[in-house]
């Protein structure tokens, strides 16, 4: 269900589609190349830290959607310290994008255990479009 977005998603920086909406809205004038240069230079910013925070989310939601039917109830705070641990991503400098308390995607938004599929959803858009392409 990812694939689709994230393919188009490829579209909105490529230089043909660019051109057509990134002008200046009082004289048409195109987007400066300094600038369309400085926006593609940062889509890689941070990258480490983006993908470790998602790794994190996939992780949690998947530590949770593991445990046995039997288990039993766990106070939350201690189970995602724990989760976290166990998967070598507790990192204090990057904190879980979501907690457990409003993660709403491993609850009720239909990806219980499954959260994960973003980033296959990724691999595959970046497969496609660059095939596309060629």
């Amino acid at each position: 269900v990812e694939f689709p977005s994230q393919f188009n998603e490829h579209w909105a920086l490529d230089p043909k589609v660019f051109a057509n909406y990134a002008k200046n809205y009082k004289t048409g004038e195109p987007m400066p190349q300094a600038l369309v240069d400085k926006i593609l230079k940062a889509r890689t910013f941070n990258q480490g830290y983006a993908t470790t925070e998602y790794l994190s989310a996939a992780l949690l939601d998947l530590a949770w959607h593991t445990q046995p039917a039997d288990a039993k109830l766990q106070d939350v705070a201690p189970f995602e310290v724990a989760a976290l641990k166990k998967f070598k991503v507790d990192l204090p400098q990057v904190p879980p994008r979501y907690r457990t308390s409003y993660f709403d995607h491993i609850w009720g938004g239909g990806y219980s255990s499954g959260y994960y599929a973003y980033f296959w959803a990724e691999v595959l858009d970046h497969d496609a479009f660059e095939w596309f392409k060629e």
